[in-house]
């Protein structure tokens, strides 16, 4: 070993001083860089313990997370089924209302009914004799008031009920 020290200085002696402050300048930077590299390494990275810490509240955070996401789920399918309860139950109501006014309605059927009369009032305008000014004249006379046509009531019942089962 003494004999590569030996070199060295043999080596070092052929040098300039300036070349010697370089050299020993490229040395002591070099020793820097070798020294101080892993205190920088090690202050960036992260160790296990740091990694283990964070997964541990990460995963502590998915389970939360996945605990509201039934929570939340599962209360829509609540809402969704009491929804469309109501909706059935309305339709079941709506469907008893038309059954109720499609017995009524054959109920008036049987019974026998009177011709109804109604009094009909009519207005003409007649030119008078000269031509210029019109006369108002009324008449009025009694006619047979139309009567419902009840089968197409009926058929528009049951169409409004087919609709609603849809």
């Amino acid at each position: 070993m003494s004999d590569f020290f030996k070199y060295i200085a043999e080596i070092i002696g052929k040098f300039s001083p300036a070349q010697r402050i370089l050299a020993l300048l490229m040395l002591l930077l070099t020793i820097t860089i070798i020294t101080v590299t892993p205190i920088i390494v090690n202050a960036v990275t992260t160790t296990d313990t740091e990694c283990d810490a964070k997964t541990g509240r990460l995963e502590k955070r998915i389970e939360a997370l996945e605990s509201e996401n039934d929570t939340l789920t599962l209360n829509i399918r609540r809402n969704q089924t009491a929804c469309t309860n109501a909706i059935i139950q309305r339709e079941d109501e709506f469907m008893v209302l038309l059954d109720n006014l499609k017995k009524d309605i054959a109920k008036d059927v049987n019974k026998t009914h009177p011709i109804r009369l109604e009094t009909v009032a009519e207005a003409k305008m007649l030119p008078d004799s000269s031509g210029h000014y019109p006369v108002v004249t009324s008449s009025y006379h009694t006619v047979e008031a139309p009567q419902p046509d009840v089968t197409s009531i009926l058929k528009k019942i049951d169409g409004v009920k087919k609709c609603v089962k849809k």
